[in-house]
């Protein structure tokens, strides 16, 4: 039997591998399908299948008026707009460079709990935000193209400032609520804003190939579903939230590693360089 340390840290690695490994199936999930159905129909995987571990609980809590407002919102902005954009984004944005850059949402969480919980930001962190903004000064100069920069970049970052929005939202919630019985109310409630594409996908569905289909099958189940159980383990653990959060700016190493594998992506040299000075910063802000 494994002690508990040790399951905490399997729980980790499943988790990054799984989230890390997300990137890149984006990639191949938008060969054959357009951001919204794609969002859609990953989603729909993984709330059915959170929905089981969700009905095993052993203690479930019913949300306030006020709290199903929250964890609506939750959904709505931190997981099905946040997903449309970077699905958008990866479009034409490698899933190393996507990485590098949703790896900056952490800073983003410093600003709106600066906001909403009136912490303060330090030298540190202003520190932090200063590498972090080079590093994406750098990534838009790789990526600038005759006059004009990708647009494909500026949906990624989207998506980097909402996730920082869907982190910091859930304090006040998760001290109520189970970090699974959370993760599956802001799934579905996901599930039921991207609802909207559901025209969309079901004429997608039957033309897309097998590849692309099978890779949103597998975001529903291992990025969508273990991820979130491993991460939620492990929130439940004695490690410090603080540390295991650290753990998560190895995404990048697995999404580019796994880039090159399975899509032979190899990134401009400029562009991962900008991604590293850009992780750097969110390291160096939200370590202090």
């Amino acid at each position: 039997m494994m002690n508990s340390t040790l399951k905490t840290t399997f729980a980790v690695l499943i988790a990054i591998f799984a989230w890390g490994s997300a990137f890149v199936f984006i990639r191949i999930g938008v060969l054959g399908y357009s951001p919204g159905p794609l969002a859609l129909f990953r989603f729909f995987i993984s709330s059915c299948l959170m929905g089981i571990f969700y009905l095993r609980l052993p203690i479930k809590h019913k949300p306030t008026l006020k709290e199903f407002v929250q964890i609506f919102l939750i959904g709505f902005f931190g997981i099905a707009v946040y997903m449309v954009l970077l699905n958008y984004g990866e479009i034409t944005v490698s899933a190393s460079i996507s990485s590098f850059i949703i790896g900056m949402s952490p800073i983003v969480s410093l600003f709106w709990a600066s906001i909403f919980f009136q912490e303060k930001i330090n030298f540190e962190n202003w520190l932090g935000v200063g590498v972090s903004v080079i590093g994406l000064l750098i990534i838009a100069m790789s990526r600038h193209n005759q006059g004009k920069l990708d647009e494909h970049v500026l949906f990624v970052l989207g998506a980097a400032v909402l996730g920082g929005i869907y982190n910091v939202a859930q304090k006040p919630l998760i001290k109520k609520f189970h970090p699974v019985e959370l993760a599956t109310l802001a799934a579905w409630s996901a599930t039921f804003a991207l609802l909207f594409f559901l025209p969309k996908l079901i004429h997608e569905i039957p033309r897309a190939t097998w590849h692309a289909t099978s890779g949103i099958i597998y975001l529903g189940i291992i990025p969508g579903t273990i991820g979130y159980l491993a991460w939620s383990y492990t929130l439940n653990s004695k490690i410090p939230a603080s540390k295991l959060v650290l753990t998560l700016y190895a995404l990048p190493l697995i999404s580019t590693l796994l880039g090159w594998i399975i899509l032979d992506e190899i990134p401009p040299i400029l562009s991962l360089f900008g991604g590293v000075v850009a992780l750097l910063g969110a390291l160096i802000a939200t370590r202090y």
